[in-house]
């Protein structure tokens, strides 16, 4: 989405009640993702929502994502509406001459392009998921070793929770649709526009669960769960992993009532997660759980420990900036040697970051 063109064409449904037009968000580097008045920058992968009058994109942008580089007036692939090269010298502008009219200019993980490729890493792929690897294959999808999540290698959208009835290629338009090349590619906008209409993609945002939930139980609490400008991306990567929503948000909301602020680093939040493991171990035998739920729960949760490289030793590792905690120690330091990608969202990392149970 590096052509503001492109970005515009993402808000054919954006609510008309919303006090900030299209154009202007278009023009700031955002695109729409979809949800209420959620919108992305297309450059620094920053999320802003909640909308107010008075509200300009350009501060706002600047005030939650400082080092964002089209903020900040670097050089970007950015190409403004009417251009056909993108002119010097101005915000958020930079030396690109050419666009694609795909939602992303390039797949994320060119190297697994071709089907035969993704359908290697499903070698582990659960036995009890519904899903056929093959279906998933073809829809864009690769395995990430975790659980039933995979990661289309175009946009590098994830989903997980697989169900007997779902359509990979439908789940893939709805989440991931307009800024997915692939999807755009093989099924068009129309398909896209179809889905999304008898299927609007529903964001489940921690903080709104959690207000609607104490909300539902008469229970006050008035601070707010996260802030996204802040701890968005930390709780996303968070749930990325696997960690039940709940947890992260019960963790969320004690954080807040003993010390009046949000998590900062997803280090600090995976500190105060991991803790809870061996408790819901405890936790399970107290429930009415027949073997096969409990069987399925516990492999779950060894999954979520486990080294995603070696697959014996426990992760201990959290590769920054990204947040995945999916790593032994060992495993980490021959990433660092070897390319110093994450072998879950491979996404370059700058450092790791032992994370310590409490």
């Amino acid at each position: 989405l590096n052509t503001e063109r492109d970005r515009l064409s993402t808000y054919f449904d954006w609510p008309p009640d919303v006090p900030v037009s299209p154009e202007e968000l278009a023009r700031q580097g955002f695109f729409y993702l979809g949800h209420r008045d959620r919108v992305e920058c297309a450059f620094c992968g920053g999320v802003l929502h909640q909308w107010e009058a008075g509200d300009d994109p350009f501060i706002e942008h600047r005030r939650h994502y400082p080092h964002c580089p089209f903020a900040n007036g670097e050089a970007t692939a950015n190409i403004p509406l009417g251009a056909t090269s993108p002119p010097t010298g101005s915000p958020g502008t930079a030396q690109a001459v050419v666009s694609s009219p795909i939602g992303t200019e390039w797949p994320k993980q060119p190297d697994f392009a071709d089907e035969q490729s993704r359908l290697s890493t499903f070698h582990n792929w659960p036995r009890y998921s519904p899903m056929s690897p093959l279906r998933l294959v073809r829809a864009g999808f690769l395995y990430t070793y975790v659980a039933d999540h995979v990661r289309c290698y175009w946009c590098d959208g994830g989903l997980k929770d697989w169900q007997q009835d779902d359509d990979p290629w439908e789940e893939h338009a709805r989440w991931y649709g307009s800024e997915c090349g692939y999807v755009i590619m093989n099924k068009g906008m129309d398909y896209i526009r179809e889905v999304r209409t008898r299927r609007p993609p529903v964001v489940q945002q921690v903080g709104l669960l959690l207000k609607q939930r104490l909300k539902k139980n008469k229970i006050s609490y008035s601070k707010p769960q996260f802030r996204w400008g802040v701890e968005a991306g930390i709780v996303q990567s968070v749930l990325d992993m696997g960690f039940d929503e709940n947890r992260v948000q019960a963790v969320i909301q004690n954080h807040w009532q003993r010390y009046n602020r949000p998590f900062t680093t997803a280090t600090e939040l995976l500190n105060a997660l991991l803790p809870q493991e061996e408790s819901l171990s405890f936790q399970l035998t107290e429930q009415p759980l027949d073997p096969e739920t409990m069987e399925r729960e516990l492999r779950r949760l060894r999954e979520e420990r486990q080294c995603k490289v070696c697959l014996s030793a426990d992760a201990c590792m959290v590769f920054i900036p990204c947040g995945h905690l999916c790593c032994c120690e060992h495993c980490a330091n021959m990433l660092r040697m070897r390319g110093r990608r994450c072998p879950l969202c491979r996404a370059l990392f700058q450092r790791v970051q032992r994370a310590f149970l409490a």
